[in-house]
């Protein structure tokens, strides 16, 4: 097969060689057929001396003579380029023919190779098939083929470092049985001769086994931390949430002042009717506070905008949270519904309002009682649902954070992992598949 290549590499340099001649021949007839295209009227003595520079014809004394001898250069010229055309499709035809004989030797050598690289893996299949047959009966079972691999791959390797990397993988004997499994193709739960592969096949799926259970165990221990963050973060969260101090009361019942304030003008008796003495000293104090507070400029306003920023703080406890919401919906009521209820009934229009009051009241009593006023029909209710409905979006703002900020760990760590590369003695002194080795442990190992 090698004299066969170098009589292939002599044929392709006398083609390359001929593909010069015809090169230079072309340049040749180019350049005689410029000369033709200038000769005209010149004199004979000029166009002989262009021709003969141009085809290395020898000149001819020919002073004086016009017409036939000056077109004689040309016919010669003509003649010349038909025969160099001529050899040019000649050459061509001999050099495809040859190329097509390289190809067909080239493939026929290919063939060769490839039948004696089949006949060498049989054999070889059928050395390591005997070896991993102790009791030879012809077919291996799952305890041989992992001695046969463990003597194949531990104990004959003088790497040390492969060498343990390869009992780390046949340790496992789940391992081992699932890549017989997958070889097995009668399902017998045997090996036979003909589902058998070479050691380096059965090296190169316990690898594959080895890292994907590596990184099955590494994503489910970063799946653990991340639950484990996660519930770290709702456990703070939640601490918070449910506290019930003696200052979260107080802002709890102090955010039900506002639908109090704006529900009293309405809860009024209206004047000249009853004890004015004993309604002004009932309600002296509230009535002073009420025009204390209508005073203030957008009084209202500002109240409606605090007790918003505290109903979305979630850094606040929920019982200030619930009621910072709840009193703006009594507001809400004692603005728009009140009003209404008064021009549809005005003599139903204090009791309305008087009914208003006690929802209101009950519900800051409850609050500095550090409950909850989720239990008052239509108001309470709503405001429960909106509260729970927060803090659902909350919790999955939380998760979200965290799964961010994990994965941005996990990056980084991934990172580190791969630009740290430790180099030990053993590594050192190991053999050719020292570095394979290297690379999958910082993939399965981040």
């Amino acid at each position: 097969g090698s004299w066969r290549w170098l009589d292939g590499i002599q044929t392709l340099a006398s083609i390359r060689i001929r593909q010069e001649k015809v090169h230079r021949r072309r340049v040749r007839v180019e350049r005689s057929r410029g000369c033709e295209r200038k000769m005209t009227t010149w004199s004979t003595v000029v166009a002989m001396v262009l021709a003969s520079r141009c085809d290395g014809l020898a000149m001819r004394p020919m002073v004086g003579l016009r017409g036939p001898a000056t077109r004689a250069a040309p016919n010669v010229l003509g003649r010349r380029s038909v025969v160099v055309r001529a050899e040019e499709k000649d050459l061509a035809a001999e050099l495809a023919a040859q190329a097509q004989a390289l190809r067909e030797e080239a493939a026929k050598i290919e063939e060769s190779l490839e039948a004696e690289r089949n006949r060498e893996t049989a054999a070889e299949l059928d050395e390591w098939f005997s070896e991993a047959d102790a009791d030879g009966d012809g077919s291996v079972t799952l305890q041989e083929l992992r001695a046969a691999l463990k003597s194949k791959l531990v104990d004959e390797n003088t790497n040390r470092r492969s060498a343990a990397r390869a009992e780390s993988m046949l340790a496992s004997e789940e391992r081992v049985l699932a890549i017989l499994k997958d070889l097995d193709a009668n399902s017998d739960g045997v090996l036979q001769r003909e589902e058998m592969v070479t050691v380096a096949n059965f090296r190169d799926r316990l690898e594959r086994a080895y890292r994907d259970q590596k990184a099955a165990e590494v994503a489910e221990s970063r799946l653990s931390d991340f639950r484990n963050a996660t519930d770290d973060r709702l456990d703070q969260w939640q601490a918070v949430a449910n506290r019930t101090s003696a200052a979260a009361r107080l802002v709890a019942a102090a955010a039900y002042l506002l639908p109090a304030l704006d529900a009293l003008p309405f809860s009024l008796p209206p004047p000249g009717t009853g004890d004015v003495a004993v309604v002004d000293a009932a309600v002296a104090a509230i009535v002073q506070t009420a025009i204390a507070f209508r005073t203030l400029p957008f009084s209202g306003l500002l109240a409606f905008l605090i007790l918003s920023a505290l109903a979305g703080n979630v850094t606040r406890p929920r019982l200030e949270r619930f009621a910072a919401r709840h009193a703006i919906i009594l507001d809400l009521a004692a603005v728009f519904l009140l009003p209404i209820a008064t021009a549809v009934a005005p003599d139903q229009a204090p009791l309305a309002a008087t009914a208003f009051e006690a929802v209101v009241l009950v519900s800051a009593v409850a609050a500095l009682a550090g409950i909850n006023a989720g239990f008052v029909p239509g108001t309470g209710q709503l405001t429960a649902k909106f509260t729970d409905d927060f803090e659902a979006g909350v919790e999955r703002l939380l998760e979200s954070a965290t799964a961010a900020e994990f994965s941005m760990l996990v990056n980084a760590t991934d990172l580190v992992g791969k630009r740290q590369k430790p180099t030990s003695d053993d590594d050192q002194a190991g053999g050719g598949g020292t570095t394979k080795d290297a690379s999958d442990d910082e993939e399965a190992e981040p």
